[in-house]
């Protein structure tokens, strides 16, 4: 123990008389590590952690179907109606329980009070199959889980403190969502916030709530998909035989019914989302940059490697002065290990920091907005750290030691300048080589998602999102909305024209669907080809007021858009985009014909065609599109305009305006939200962004590790040739020739490098494939570009030590000898 503390005395001694060796180790490791702890943060998040106060999660399941979808194909679905879940709930025996939940955003309260709550509905068997305690009160029994029960809630923790300054009053009070009070009657526990990343505020029972928040009657409907279906395992019972017992039930309860699939088959998945496999494309990204993030530290390892190896080549007469003294090899390499630990856990300290900076980034391009601002679990994210730093310090100190080792150390303590040999360069090259194969295959793929953020940013989205803000209104809270509908009509025609005075504001309109939000679908065919219409996939329904046009900046192809007097009349009018003219009249012109749309069918008079447009994904396939002023004289629920759209050239500047004349126009007016347009696209460009973004940061990060590897190495191999260089340059060497010895090398290393990467990009391009827009995983344009950017950088970190090369004095060197 005496002597370990004796060397750890000695390691730190050294360190200290080593400043700059310490602080490029020390940045080297803490850029590999931080990556690595950065992106730790999130993969725990999304992949590793349970959610907090859930008793024995592994035993709780999602589940999941897999089905064929008429005009989707085969699709994987984790969604399920009311009826399904009663099924599964009745008809297996695998499970302990069942539970069925959904989980929206809720206007809560009226006019300047009201407030946005993230709630879930449940089953009573929630909180009971995921073994929560509550703080306060008590849970859902089983008959405020059934229709018609008591509407009552469980509030949050946090929702109790911030509200309630955590008063036991709380229980009993009222909260107004929806046109309904919900009688407060428990707090759920410290921490426990649901089974999925983003917290909920607010419980309320399933079978009570679904009328005014799901939709009238919902509960009933066998093809009401809009429930997530978890379950606890009996002890014993295998996901093999939970997944057979679940399919014959939900086969059983769907026979008889028309549109029900046979081959439909169970699949059950971690409780964590992300693990399932539906997983989101930010959740796929991750995966890949935190592959990324451990190549970014193998370069680190590999770059701290080669400067410990030169560093103790550069201390061969130091060793062997230890070993004359009597200091055995163990001892030795014991004193190497030690003040590689001391580097790495100084790498591992700033790690942190860069970890926490990094968390903040990644939670802004990776997670949901609504997910936690402490995601990260800093006992973990410490033990990760801490872990990793202790695994790299084992690997990169083993070629110094191997060196040491091996090592001729007698002949180094009484030989001189000329020990040095090319041939010592051999196992520093091979490193060497492999950091630049990893650079530049981040830097392929930094090229390929910044080519496919270019080119979904120059998509033609068929409309013009920029200046666009969306009115949400949350028209549930307003209690007279199922008495009397024209109330709400009146509402909206005063909304409309109080916003059109704002200044500012040049167009407003009132829409049931805009591109990218919600969008419903209606059945549409062409007289005397009504069967025609069973083949395909229903059209797109948007129900919009005449400013809508000119509001979103749509395009008009043919015909005309809906005027005043097609409203005032009611008369039967459609327009269709450029598709579904295409589809329902080929190789004819649209306008004046009939299209059958609703149930009765009633026949619409098509006045106009419009710009085919995005409507829910970037890549999509266009879809027949049916713009109609009004659907109520056709038989169909009432889909009266849910949001306003507003047009201003100075969007953000007058949303507060905006939101403060919507909220003022009806004491019962519910939370407003207004924001751009563009937010609702944002997140479906934000796998490309982020991949661009994380790609180009490490791909940077990746080319100056190699490029300061290089550098030290090209360095260290001119200091060792020195006798030799002076020798060829008192012999007549020119300058250029002593620059070729020297680059010759980097060169080599260079090419070596840049073919493996090469190689191994084209060979992993299929895996990312599916992640890139319209630019092939094989553009050659793209791999020339990172190779050029390796061999630039590589060649300015030769010439330094090769320009110094030129610059010896032959007298000096051979006075070295």
């Amino acid at each position: 123990m005496s002597a370990a503390v004796g060397d750890l005395r000695s390691a730190l001694r050294a360190l200290v008389h080593a400043p700059r060796h310490v602080v490029l180790t020390v940045l080297c490791l803490a850029l590999g590590l931080g990556a690595n702890a950065t992106m730790f943060g999130v993969a725990d998040a999304l992949f590793f952690r349970a959610p907090a106060l859930v008793d024995d999660p592994r035993r709780v399941v999602r589940v999941y179907f897999g089905q064929r979808v008429p005009g989707a194909g085969d699709i994987t679905t984790d969604l399920v109606s009311y009826p399904a879940y009663r099924d599964i709930r009745d008809g297996t025996r695998s499970f302990e329980l069942v539970a069925a939940y959904r989980t929206t955003l809720v206007s809560e309260g009226y006019g300047g009070a009201a407030a946005k709550l993230r709630t879930s509905l449940v089953t009573s068997t929630y909180f009971r199959l995921l073994r929560a305690q509550p703080a306060l009160g008590r849970f859902f029994s089983a008959d405020e889980g059934s229709v018609g029960g008591t509407p009552v809630a469980v509030i949050s923790s946090a929702l109790w403190h911030g509200r309630f300054g955590a008063s036991p009053g709380a229980l009993g009070e009222p909260l107004h969502i929806a046109g309904r009070a919900y009688a407060i009657i428990g707090v759920a526990p410290r921490g426990f916030t649901g089974i999925d990343l983003e917290p909920v505020e607010v419980w309320l029972p399933l079978e009570v709530a679904a009328d005014e928040l799901i939709m009238p009657g919902w509960i009933t409907r066998r093809g009401g998909m809009a429930l997530s279906l978890i379950g606890r395992l009996k002890p014993g019972v295998t996901r093999a035989q939970a997944e057979a017992d679940v399919t014959a039930a939900h086969r059983h309860g769907f026979e008889g019914w028309p549109e029900a699939d046979p081959s439909a088959r169970a699949e059950l998945a971690s409780l964590l989302r992300e693990r399932g496999p539906k997983r989101s494309d930010e959740a796929k990204v991750a995966v890949w940059l935190a592959g990324v993030s451990i190549a970014v530290l193998l370069i680190a390892g590999v770059n701290v490697a080669n400067l410990l190896l030169v560093r103790a080549l550069r201390r061969r007469r130091e060793f062997a002065l230890r070993l004359s003294l009597g200091a055995t090899r163990a001892r030795v390499a014991r004193l190497l290990i030690f003040e590689t630990v001391l580097l790495v856990l100084g790498g591992a300290v700033v790690a942190v920091a860069v970890a926490s900076a990094g968390g903040r980034v990644m939670h802004a391009l990776l997670l949901s907005q609504d997910a936690p601002r402490d995601y990260v679990s800093f006992p973990r994210l410490g033990t990760f750290t801490v872990l990793a730093a202790l695994g790299v310090a084992f690997l990169i100190s083993l070629p110094p030691v191997w060196a040491v080792a091996r090592a001729d150390l007698t002949r180094a303590l009484r030989g001189g300048a000329r020990e040095g040999t090319p041939g010592r360069m051999a196992g520093r090259s091979v490193l060497l080589v492999g950091q630049v194969a990893l650079t530049v295959v981040l830097l392929i793929g930094a090229g390929l998602f910044v080519v496919s953020l270019r080119n979904v940013r120059a998509l033609d989205l068929g409309f013009d999102p920029g200046p666009v803000l969306v009115v949400d209104i949350d028209f549930p809270g307003i209690t007279a909305r199922r008495a009397n509908s024209a109330l709400e009509d009146a509402l909206y025609h005063r909304l409309e024209e109080a916003v059109s005075a704002l200044p500012g504001v040049t167009s407003v309109a009132t829409s049931t669907s805009i591109p990218f939000g919600f969008a419903s679908g209606i059945s549409a065919a062409v007289p005397g080809r009504a069967s025609e219409a069973a083949s395909r996939e229903p059209a797109l329904l948007i129900v919009a007021s005449e400013g809508y046009l000119r509001t979103v900046g749509l395009r008009l192809r043919d015909g005309r858009w809906f005027a005043r007097p097609d409203y005032d009349l009611g008369a039967p009018v459609a327009v269709v985009n450029e598709t579904m003219a295409r589809t329902y009249w080929p190789g004819g012109r649209a306008i004046g014909q009939c299209i059958l749309a609703g149930h009765p069918q009633q026949c619409r008079t098509v006045i106009g065609v419009v710009a085919d447009t995005r409507q829910t994904k970037l890549h999509e396939e266009y879809r027949p599109q049916l713009y109609l002023p009004d659907v109520r004289d056709v038989g169909l629920r009432a889909k009266l305009p849910s949001m306003l759209l507003v047009r201003s050239p100075r969007p953000r500047s007058v949303a507060a305006a905006l939101r403060r004349t919507v909220q003022m126009m009806d004491p019962l007016m519910p939370y407003v939200t207004v924001r751009p347009l563009s937010e609702l696209i944002a997140p479906k460009v934000l796998p490309w962004r982020l991949g661009a973004t994380v790609f180009s940061i490490f791909g940077v990060l990746a080319l100056t590790l190699a490029v300061v590897g290089l550098y030290g190495t090209m360095s260290y191999a001119v200091s060792e040739r020195t006798h030799e260089i002076g020798v060829r340059i008192a012999l007549g060497a020119q300058r250029a020739d002593i620059l070729r010895l020297v680059l010759r090398r980097g060169l080599i290393i260079t090419a070596a490098g840049i073919m493996l990467g090469v190689v191994a990009a084209l060979l992993g391009g299929r895996a990312i494939a599916g992640l890139l827009f319209d630019v092939s995983a094989r553009d050659l344009s793209i791999l020339g570009a990172a190779g050029s950017a390796v061999t630039f950088a590589t060649l300015a970190a030769s010439y330094l030590p090769a320009a110094r090369a030129t610059r010896v004095d032959p007298v000096e060197a051979l006075r070295a000898e």
